[in-house]
């Protein structure tokens, strides 16, 4: 058995796992950015006050952050197996 394969497997499962919190990261801006640039709009046309649309944007955020979370716990005990 070739037991360079084995030493490097921790290493390349690192960059894997910073890659993939990389991209959860950027979809959770990417959200936050289309929720403000849209949430004006929205806002004057449902005629919502400044407050609701503070509780929008954290609602967002709180219902993002668990779902990636979660997300990235099921995928590591997947590659753990």
């Amino acid at each position: 058995m070739d037991t360079r394969v084995i030493e490097s497997a921790p290493g390349t499962r690192r960059w894997w796992i910073l890659s993939a919190v990389s991209a959860a990261q950027l979809l959770v801006v990417l959200d936050g950015t289309i929720v403000n640039i849209a949430l004006p709009s929205a806002q004057q046309a449902l005629g919502m006050s400044d407050g609701s649309r503070l509780g929008i944007l954290l609602a967002a955020a709180c219902v993002a952050g668990p779902l990636i979370a979660t997300r990235a716990a099921r995928e590591k005990r997947q590659s753990t197996r």
